[in-house]
């Protein structure tokens, strides 16, 4: 290093555009060429091993090299987003009738003086262009709004707790809270959140693949010392200095210059819907198409008696006007907005049902998933661990140590010793704020050493006091389920001699390490052979504690080893271990487990247990929480059985698995993929970094708030908040709540177009009038329909949404029970409005008839926001009802609007005052859609969701085992196994 006396001698300025560049390149040559470590504790005045000392330069920090907070990806302004509403398709064609409507007014006036015009001329086309203005601004508000919400979720991504040193104390602090100096630790699964260098560490392999795309992990070491921002830890701890954060980061930097905005992205809802609206547009333009083709024959066949003159044209722009009434009758403005509003409503209020949505879609696709690959430990139980027995020296430890002679208690502290330095050395819990954390399995060893023996000294202090001579450190291996520490030590030899040795300590799950135990250690540290009694016995001691639902792992070590080149031959694997205990952990269930999974059961979904415990355990807490319910027919399955059995057997087996115990992250994933290709729509639960391959390949990924990592966040669409097993079900709630509100606006909406539409067809041809004007079809359509929306987007979920099956892939947009629903109610509505317009009901002047008419229909479809709430057999038109104040508000809000809009609409909406009886006839037509609502939904549909979903798992499955014969019959599968290679290999993960 050439200038590390200057170090005081560079602006802040300089120094980050330095830092940055090193980052970027990543050279590590360069790097010490100009610099080492020491320089950028020194420069940023902190310390190794207490961090930042001077808790009053934070600010000072912050004013130098910005704060940890990321700038935010590219947004549309107000205006741009104004612009993108005008492009809709239907919007471009309404303005394209008010300006052929406008010219037509101006070429022909009503006067039929040309010049002559007055402002009710144009209102038809006023009336168009202000809908237009109101459909644009709500729709650009609603975007903003999203945009904004989409924002925060930003933010509150990249918003994390991290573990940092600040005046010797190891604390937890937010990610935005980091400033330059600051030294952190990070352990596996840790998201890094700004640009760092190694200080110290063990094994650490950093996944970069999010900054450079490269999947392969790239090992840190001082060789190698940059943490670039938004990479995660795949393997190892260590300690790091943050040297450039917020928008001085790489990652920050990547940010600034991204130009696309992915907040539009479609839902796939919102293309069935957008497909659906496309195809109403259709249907206006091809009815509206037909009635001009009518009227063009009629006035041909007139004009063709007479002589014709130019003024005839004027003639026909009546019968434009209505067929552009007719589109408008048609085309469902609202419709895009309904999604949004629904989809923005949910996200919100998800998140105080403990679900944080990162992916929009993930809420519509949750509400059809099939089958939940759920973790055990925090999800189905309270990740409350305890050790509540032990097994040592052969025996339960409590009654081995109560029937302890006085004159041998003083002899146990040598086995004590060796079984205290073998659960410290083995774990990456710490204490903050004398409290355990870390692993709840690792905190609960922790905590009963310390209850049964006394050790209350600060567990950072004392693994601290390890540090120095601790060689190597093996983490915990999710496929090997163990973790190795080797502890060095010096001892004197008969001679007089220093000797170094080492020893080995490991933990882990008991299956895996029994076999490697040769010896087993008494009470006094003194070690015995094992026997084959001996084994039988511990491996039933294993099978009662975890039959019991007892968490079981295994302590052992290995004492003398000679040499460090014995350590690495070792490695994470070492044979002729000594056995010294068994520790049984408690986890109990969450008390609101079985009731949730039952809920699922009745929704038609498969709760299946993926878990890397025991199987025995595994199988005592699916029987407790009825996961399993028959335990002859329900499969339970070991990773191993699951990886060694063909794809073929999987097929046949898989509808009856129920748990798959001892599974390694590459059995979840493949599990998954496996059940989408047999047609299931798959959500899994994970907490680690390994979990990611499966929370990604999943139709919804759901990851752990409390105790997942921050790789499995970012790959999940989901994060539960409170890691409970509820909030899942809260979630699939929600899910089936946003499709339904959905589909309840498309009922509502095509309910009043149908009246509409037919009543201005039929009453046009019938008396060469229509009986709705252009601006009363917009002005229910926009406003009442918008409203409706709105109304209808804040329903809430309730339990009977989890009363039918799943909705499936195949199943339409629209249901047989939304059409009759829709027709019957379109129907009712339609007779009475014809009694009117034919003077049936009342023998009225026109006028007063048009305005019963347009007063009978508004106020029917806004009673009809009743029936509306429900558009399948499960749900009734009043769950939920009276739980909804928005609801009721709005319907209050739409009845004096429309009252005012018939008292006072005077010539602009074409009404004129009605006497008390016309009014009783209008409320009671209208209340009447309520009373006949109810009729309608006595009448018997049969729902036929649950049998195309099971058509198209049966079809999809039948052409899952037909592609598995033809490879095997073309000898490209020549084992038929399941392979790394068909689906991910075990090196990536």
């Amino acid at each position: 290093m050439n200038s590390s006396s200057n170090y005081l001698t560079h602006d802040s300025m300089s120094m980050i555009n330095e830092i940055s560049n090193f980052f970027e390149r990543s050279d590590s040559k360069k790097f010490y060429e100009n610099y080492d470590i020491d320089y950028f504790i020194h420069f940023f005045r902190t310390d190794k091993e207490n961090g930042i000392i001077d808790m009053n330069s934070l600010e000072e920090r912050i004013l130098k090299y910005g704060s940890n907070t990321l700038p935010d990806p590219p947004h549309k302004s107000f205006f741009q987003l104004v612009v993108d509403a005008l492009n809709n398709l239907t919007l471009k064609i309404l303005l394209t009738c008010a300006l052929v409507g406008a010219v037509l007014h101006f070429a022909f006036p009503k006067s039929g003086v040309y010049g002559n015009y007055e402002i009710l001329d144009f209102i038809d086309s006023i009336s168009i262009l202000v809908s237009v203005l109101i459909v644009t601004m709500v729709s650009s508000i609603t975007d903003y709004i999203q945009q904004k919400n989409f924002l925060e979720i930003n933010r509150l991504k990249d918003d994390f707790l991290v573990t940092v040193i600040r005046c010797s104390t190891i604390q937890q602090i937010s990610s935005i809270d980091l400033v330059v100096g600051d030294v952190l630790l990070v352990r596996r699964g840790d998201k890094i959140p700004c640009d760092c260098l190694y200080l110290s560490g063990n094994n650490v392999k950093l996944n970069n693949s999010q900054l450079t795309g490269e999947t392969t992990p790239i090992k840190i070491s001082l060789d190698f010392p940059f943490l670039c921002s938004g990479s995660y830890v795949e393997e190892g701890d260590a300690l790091i200095l943050a040297c450039a954060v917020g928008p001085n980061s790489q990652n920050g930097k990547l940010l600034l210059f991204v130009t696309e905005n992915n907040t539009n992205v479609e839902t796939p809802l919102e293309r069935r819907l957008n497909n659906t609206a496309l195809q109403l547009t259709y249907i206006g333009l091809a009815v509206s198409l037909l009635l001009f083709i009518i009227k063009l024959i009629v006035w041909s066949i007139k004009i063709s008696k007479v002589k014709f003159e130019i003024s005839f044209l004027s003639e026909l722009v009546e019968p434009i006007m209505v067929c552009v009434t007719i589109f408008i009758s048609i085309v469902p403005e609202g419709l895009p907005l309904a999604i949004t509003l629904s989809l923005g409503f949910s996200m919100k209020v998800m998140v105080k049902d403990n679900n944080f949505i990162r992916h929009l879609n993930a809420c519509e696709t949750m509400g059809g998933a099939t089958t939940i690959c759920s973790d055990k430990t925090g999800t189905l139980t309270q990740n409350n661990m305890k050790v509540v027995r032990f097994y040592f020296n052969f025996s339960e430890y409590n009654t081995f140590f109560n029937n302890l002679s006085p004159n041998n208690r003083s002899l146990i502290n040598k086995g004590i010793d060796i079984l205290f330095k073998s659960i410290i050395l083995n774990t990456t819990a710490y204490e903050h704020d004398g409290k355990l954390v870390g692993q709840s399995t690792e905190c609960a060893l922790i905590h009963w050493i310390r209850t049964e023996f006394g050790f209350l000294e600060d567990l950072n202090l004392m693994r601290a006091s390890f540090q120095n001579n601790l060689e190597k450190v093996y983490d915990f291996d999710s496929q090997k389920k163990t973790m190795t520490s080797y502890y060095r030590s010096t001892v004197i030899t008969n001679s007089n001699e220093q000797k170094i040795n080492y020893c080995c300590y490991v933990k882990g799950a008991p299956d895996r390490l029994i076999s490697r135990c040769t010896k087993a250690m008494t009470f006094d540290g003194n070690e015995v052979q094992l026997s084959l009694e001996d084994l039988a016995h511990i491996n039933d001691i294993i099978n009662e504690f975890s039959s019991n639902s007892l968490r079981t792992i295994l302590i052992a070590y290995k004492d003398k080893i000679n040499s460090l080149e014995e350590v690495q031959n070792l490695g994470d694997s070492p044979n002729n271990l000594t056995f010294i205990g068994i520790a049984g952990i408690e986890d109990p269930l969450r008390p609101e487990v079985c009731d949730s999974i039952e809920l699922c059961k009745k929704a038609g979904v498969v709760v299946r247990m993926v878990t890397g415990d025991y199987i025995n355990t595994a199988k005592s807490i699916a029987l407790q929480c009825k996961i399993i319910e028959d335990p002859v027919n329900d499969l339970v399955m070991t990773g191993e059985e699951f990886s060694n059995s063909t794809k073929l057997d999987l097929i046949e087996k898989i509808p009856k698995l129920r748990v798959l115990a001892r599974s390694s992250p590459l059995d979840k994933y493949r599990l998954v993929s496996l059940l989408m290709e047999m047609g299931e729509v798959v959500a899994v639960t994970g907490d680690g970094s390994n979990d990611a391959p499966a929370l990604s390949k999943a139709n919804v990924g759901l990851s752990m708030g409390k105790s997942g990592t921050e790789l499995a966040k970012a790959a999940s669409d989901i994060v539960i908040l409170d890691d409970n097993f509820k909030s899942i079900v809260t979630a699939l709630k929600w899910g089936r709540c946003v499709y339904d509100n959905v589909r309840c606006f498309l009922q509502y909406l095509l309910t009043m177009n149908i009246p509409s539409v037919l009543l201005v067809f039929v009453g046009y041809i019938c008396k060469d009038q229509p009986p709705f004007t252009a601006i009363q079809l917009l002005w229910s359509n926009v406003i009442v329909g918008s409203l409706g929306s709105l109304a209808l987007a804040t329903n809430r979920p309730t339990d009977s949404l989890l009363e039918r099956c799943p909705y499936g892939e195949s199943d339409p947009i629209i249901s047989p029970v939304m059409y009759r629903n829709m027709f019957l109610i379109a129907a009712y509505q339609s007779l009475f409005l014809f009694l009117i317009f034919f003077n049936i009901l009342e023998k009225a002047e026109y006028d007063v008839t048009l305005t019963m008419m347009f007063a009978t229909f508004v106020y029917s479809q806004i009673f009809n926001l009743f029936h509306a709430r429900s558009s399948n057999v499960h749900v009734k038109a009043t769950d939920g009802l009276f739980k909804n104040p928005t609801f009721f508000i709005i319907f209050v809000i739409d009845l004096i609007v429309q009252t005012i809009v018939i008292v006072f609409g005077g010539v602009i909406f074409s009404t004129v005052a009605m006497n008390y009886k016309q009014w009783i006839i209008v409320i009671s037509i209208s209340i009447g859609t309520v009373v006949i609502g109810f009729f309608i939904r006595m009448i018997p549909i049969k729902d036929n969701t649950k049998i195309l979903l099971e058509l198209n798992k049966k079809a999809r499955i039948e052409a899952l085992i037909q592609q598995c014969e033809n490879a095997e019959n073309n000898d490209n599968d020549s084992s038929s196994d399941i392979t790394e290679s068909n689906y991910l290999s075990a090196s990536t993960l």
